[in-house]
């Protein structure tokens, strides 16, 4: 729970402009055993910046919350208010408003795409490893079909490889590193530009050329001989980066949210660095650092202790959203409010295998009722990865512990930069009351009136 407590007795406030600062610390990591918690180390490879992200609207954060006015409550607790703030917020807001002011409010530059929210029932899974209509407890290695998880789910920052054909190459051990592979069983659903997995190919490999019925070419070399007989999977790769279904197939064939991409691309990778070179490790390679990116507050994603994916982000949460009191209050020269929010923070497990398959249960989740945090569907991910988990607080990483003992506390130095909740209003100094000239009965505002000043109020946090 978050207090806030603020008294103005000088110049006036506008109470709707006013907004709260969170500083959110995002935690993940992979594990190689859920009995056991064995730790994984993510690699540049597997896109670890966009492992996890928040749920559309910054709002959703606030599960409950109450605001009094001179000791008097103008609204109350509710249960599960941010489920009304949502649906409220997304009714009300226009093309214009997200535009405007859409990044800062924590929908990105556009809202969730529908076209890749895809409904996942126990119908879609195997029976084998799990009993009918009954999701599977302990294991994936049965599960088919539940790409991106159980239940309803939007969660694929990029468009999701549709699976093609699984061939045996038949390989003969005289087959060296170089990327040919003989495909003796014959190569009918393979293609040029698909993405191919399997036992020593590396990943993000795909089909550079290909002789029908004879050999393929990857792209990468192979880091060992594939052995006899070993099964390839083909997988194609839809074109294009509006969301939309981008080539002939089932309906919604290779549509992604990118409405959850244009949240994730504020983090800044300072571990594994970017493409354009702004930001890494090294100052010698790249514009901006780590220590230049805590500085400056900007939303980044960093590995920590070589296991701990962090993600540090500020969040901005306007009080006349999830208050309409607020919202309606006038300009005032005298306030003593206090605002208690309660922010829903916690930890998630999943059950995780290549390809994009998870399977989460309400046992391995802390979250109150709904959930703030998005685990992402990525098709590759640690070979030896079979489970991951993740983690919403407040500044700093919490106490877990889930799949065998997994921490998420031990990422110790990837703390937010920001160490306290904060809250922002306006104050207008307005000058004082000069008599109009030539009108002796009248009185109008100096020229001067108006002038914008932000201030803070302290704030406390109770847990």
């Amino acid at each position: 729970m978050i207090a806030h407590q603020y008294i103005i007795n000088s110049a006036a406030v506008n109470p709707a402009e006013s907004f709260i600062l969170l500083p959110i610390t995002l935690v993940g990591a992979y594990v190689s055993n859920t009995t056991s918690g064995a730790l994984v180390a993510p690699t540049t490879a597997y896109s670890p910046w966009v492992v996890h992200g928040l749920k559309g609207g910054n709002w959703n954060l606030i599960i409950s919350a109450e605001v009094l006015n001179n000791g008097i409550q103008l609204e109350q607790n509710q249960t599960n208010s941010n489920v009304f703030y949502n649906f409220k917020l997304l009714s009300q807001f226009s093309q214009d408003n997200l535009n405007a002011f859409g990044s800062t409010l924590g929908l990105g530059s556009m809202i969730d795409n529908v076209q890749s929210m895809k409904f996942n029932g126990s119908g879609n899974q195997a029976l084998g490893g799990g009993t009918l209509g009954v999701y599977t407890a302990n294991t994936l290695t049965a599960v088919t079909g539940l790409i991106g998880g159980n239940g309803l789910v939007n969660n694929s920052p990029f468009p999701t490889p549709t699976f093609a054909v699984a061939i045996a190459t038949s390989a003969i051990q005289t087959t060296n590193t170089s990327g040919v592979i003989p495909m003796t069983n014959g190569t009918t659903g393979i293609a040029v530009g698909q993405l191919v997995i399997g036992t020593d190919v590396a990943v993000g490999t795909t089909v550079s050329a290909l002789i029908p019925n004879a050999s393929i070419q990857l792209s990468l070399p192979t880091s060992a001989q594939v052995p006899n007989d070993t099964t390839l999977y083909f997988y194609t790769l839809p074109a294009g980066n509006t969301g939309d279904q981008s080539s002939q197939g089932l309906q919604g064939y290779g549509a992604y949210n990118n409405g959850y991409y244009s949240r994730l691309k504020k983090y800044a990778d300072t571990t594994n660095g970017t493409v354009q070179n702004f930001y890494g490790s090294s100052a010698s390679t790249s514009i901006s650092t780590a220590s230049n990116v805590q500085t400056e507050l900007k939303p980044n994603f960093q590995i920590v202790n070589t296991y701990y994916m962090v993600t540090n982000d500020i969040v901005v949460i306007r009080l006349q959203d999830i208050f309409d009191s607020m919202k309606n209050l006038p300009i005032m020269k005298r306030l003593d409010s206090t605002i208690r929010s309660y922010v829903n923070v916690g930890a998630v497990g999943s059950m995780v295998s290549q390809y994009g398959i998870m399977l989460t249960s309400g046992s391995t989740n802390t979250f109150t009722n709904t959930c703030p945090l998005i685990q992402s569907c990525l098709t590759n991910i640690p070979s030896t990865a079979v489970g991951l988990v993740s983690g919403l607080f407040i500044a700093k990483q919490g106490t877990t512990n889930f799949f065998g003992g997994v921490n998420l506390a031990h990422a110790i130095t990837g703390n937010n930069p920001l160490t306290t909740c904060r809250i922002y209003f306006s104050l207008n100094n307005w000058t004082s009351i000069c008599k109009s000239i030539g009108n002796p009965a009248g009185y109008h505002l100096s020229s001067r009136c108006g002038d914008l000043t932000c201030h803070t109020s302290n704030v406390k946090i109770h847990s």
